[in-house]
Order: structure tokens, then sequence, then C-alpha cells
């Protein structure tokens, strides 16, 4: 009986060892799944019945075979076994029986064991991460990298634009691999958030870029009018010989922004979207300039809210950006983070100093940003002029770009269907 006993007592300590340390892993249990793991009830169960027939067969084959006898084998394997008598072949066939389950027990929870803590390690890595690749230390250049599980998603991909310090940062190699990153998403259609997308296709990112659709026709006009800027700084600094190439490269080109334009896929603010491995993104209304965005991204039960740029409550003609419904991280644009934006009527601005100079026969020259700012001043004289507060004088904007946006506004405003990004061909001239 020793041998029996001492083969139980090892697999037991042994076994519950594992068991303490890993917990029901070892059984093949895994609560995160187990399709690598050993089902060891089952394992022990066919070795031992496995080991116990062959017990069986070889003392069978001994009976009928006098001469091929395997007596020794089977001493060797099996202390305290006695040649066929009735206590030896009992113990015999008890200890063939415990075999299958020590081996199963031991080293098939060692195993399991080994799968379960190499899975934890993997889990661990492939928590999602946020890198910020922009918009830090800065206030352009808006980038923000999600990794969860086999996810790259992209949040983000602006120009880095102002000093030239600044604008050297778009030229170096983009911080992570652009054929590694699945998807883009877009908060709205301004440069500094998504004027790096035509160079991040050209390094070769391959997946679909996803926005709202308005945000899709104002890059229509932004991103081509970009690259053509791009081009003519690039033949301007040749010719003038300032810049330290011997032939300056554009960082992209008018052909490059339109290929990315074939990338865009328009999504409904408030449609949740399925990004796989778990993973959805909703936009959600920013204000702040048409078809702008906050993403809310929903990773493995956890969800990270990115505010874009946000706009005033109010901001006429935009619609105030919908109200924070919780997160548990918040990722937020801080270009005015340390100041509050004075309460003041641009409207109440505006009219004294359009009635002075028309009072005298001037004229107003307003410089304006071609893409929002252009249609915010436009609304605010037309209702300045339809309450009588200024005489009705014409009114010439003087932009290409701008006036592609402003069709856009309108059309959106009658709930007509938007002009495909791709569709665009014109050169802004956009502006200032």
């Amino acid at each position: 009986m020793m041998p029996i006993l001492y083969f139980a007592g090892i697999a037991a300590i042994l076994f519950f060892a594992l068991r303490f340390s890993c917990g029901n892993r070892v059984m093949g249990h895994a609560a995160s799944g187990s399709h690598n793991s050993l089902p060891i009830t089952d394992l022990g169960w066919a070795l031992s019945l496995f080991l116990s027939i062959t017990y069986v067969v070889c003392v069978a084959f001994d009976l009928l075979f006098p001469r091929y006898v395997m007596y020794e084998t089977w001493a060797g394997l099996l202390p305290g076994f006695v040649w066929l008598t009735p206590t030896g072949f009992a113990i015999g066939l008890v200890e063939s029986f415990l075999y299958g389950w020590y081996v199963a027990l031991v080293f098939g929870g060692l195993y399991n064991a080994l799968i379960a803590r190499r899975r934890a390690g993997m889990t661990r890595l492939a928590r999602p991460s946020l890198r910020f690749l922009g918009a830090a230390g800065t206030v352009t250049g808006s980038r923000y990298l999600v990794e969860a599980g086999s996810r790259r998603i992209l949040v983000d991909c602006g120009l880095f634009q102002g000093f030239k310090t600044l604008r050297d940062r778009s030229r170096k190699p983009f911080p992570a691999r652009p054929a590694a990153i699945d998807t883009v998403l877009l908060t709205h259609a301004h440069l500094d958030h998504s004027g790096y997308l035509p160079a991040l296709i050209r390094a070769g990112f391959a997946g679909r870029v996803h926005c709202t659709e308005a945000t899709a026709e104002l890059c229509g006009l932004i991103l081509p009018d970009s690259g053509h800027l791009q081009e003519e700084e690039a033949r301007y600094a040749a010719r003038k010989g300032f810049s330290k190439h011997r032939n300056p490269i554009p960082l992209y080109t008018l052909k490059d922004a339109e290929k990315a334009l074939e990338r865009f896929d328009a999504v409904e603010f408030r449609r949740r979207i399925d990004l796989g491995d778990g993973i959805a993104a909703t936009f959600i209304p920013a204000g702040h300039l048409l078809g702008a965005a906050q993403i809310r991204l929903e990773i493995g039960g956890s969800t990270v809210h990115f505010s874009g740029d946000l706009g005033h409550d109010p901001d006429p003609p935009m619609r105030p950006p919908a109200p924070f419904e919780g997160a548990d991280v918040v990722v937020c644009e801080s270009t005015y983070g340390n100041r509050r934006h004075p309460d003041i009527d641009p409207e109440a601005e505006l009219a004294p100093v359009l009635k002075r100079t028309f009072a005298r026969g001037g004229t107003v020259l307003i410089p304006s940003f071609a893409v929002g700012r252009a249609q915010g001043l436009m609304y605010h004289v037309a209702r300045l002029m339809a309450r009588g507060e200024i005489p009705r004088v014409p009114v010439y904007l003087n932009s290409p770009m701008a006036i592609d946006a402003t069709a856009a506004k309108a059309r959106l405003r009658r709930g007509e269907p938007t002009r495909p990004a791709w569709e665009h061909s014109g050169i802004g001239g956009g502006g200032a």
C-alpha cells in the first residue's frame, strides 16, 4: 500500500499547491476563456482508463503467452507488484489507475498554470492605452492614439501650425506606424485636427476615416486647398532659395488630399458605430463648427470622452454643445482652459462700428477665417439689417472656400444632402 499512498500524496500536494497559487485556472476553467487549457478532469479519466486497460491487456498477454512474460517491465514501473497473485493484480491495477490521475493533475495542472500566467501577461499588455501624439505642450496638431486589444484608433489627425518650430513637427515621422492604425475618427474639419490626413495616408495608413457628414464636406474644401498651398509654398521656397533643401518637397500635394477624401465615411450624430474588438464610437454635437463633434469611445465596459473643440453656449448660428453625459476618462481640448470668454453680444459690438462707417459712406473690410467665422459674421450682419439697426448695403464674400462653406451650411439647414467630400474639385482660395 505504500506506493499507492506515496503517489496519491505527492499528486495531492503538488496539485493543491498549483490550485492555491493559480486558482481555478489549473482545472482549465479560466474566467477569461480556456480554449488553450487542458481539461484536467477529462484528461485524468482518459489517462487512468487507458493505463488500467493497458495493464489488464498486458497481464492477459502474459497468461496467454508465458514465453513473452512482461513481469520485469511492470515490476519496474509498479513498485510492490507481485506477479500474478490476486493482491499483486489489484495493486497493479490501482497503481495504473493512479498513474493517469498523477500525470493529469501534476503535469496537466502545471501546463494550465503556465498558460494562465502567460494569458494574464498578454492581458496586461493588451490593456487599453492612450497616447498623446500632438496637442501636448501646444494647442495645435491634435492627435490621440487609442490602443485596445488588437485595435489602434487615431482620434484626430491634425497639422502643427503656428511658429516654424511647431510647423517643423509635421515634417517628422509620425510617432506611430501609419500602416498599423486601423481607423481614424475626426472631431471636425479644421486643419489642426484633420490637416495631416493626406500625409498619414501617403505614409501607409490603409483604413477608413469616420466623421460627420458636414465634416466630410468641409474637409472636401479644406484639405485640397491645404495641399495646393503646400505645393505653392514649396515652389516659392525653391524660387527664392530660402529652404535648406535644394528641391523643397511639399508635405503633401493636391492629389494626395483628393486621394485622402476617398477614405471618408460619413456618420450621423448619436449613431453608435462598431469599430471591432468590442470598441464602439458615438459622435455627439460640439457646436464650434459645422459638423463638429465630441467623440465618445466605449472600450471594454469603460468610456473615453474626447471633447474636440467645443463651441460657446450660445454661439449663433451654431447649435450649443450637447451636455456632457459622464465618462471614465475625459480628454479635453484646453486652448481657453485658463480663462472665461466674455459674456458680450457680438451684434451689440458690431452694430456701432458698421453704422458709423456707413454713415460717412465708408466700406468695412473684415478679415475672417473662411470656414466658420465668415459664416458667423454674415449671420450677424444679416440679423442687424433685418432689425433695421444698420442700412441694407451690398455684402461681398471674397473667398471661394468661404462661399462653398456657406453653401454647405445652407444645404444642411434646408435638410438637403451634402456633397460627398471626394466630389469637391475647386481650390478654395481660402482664407483669412
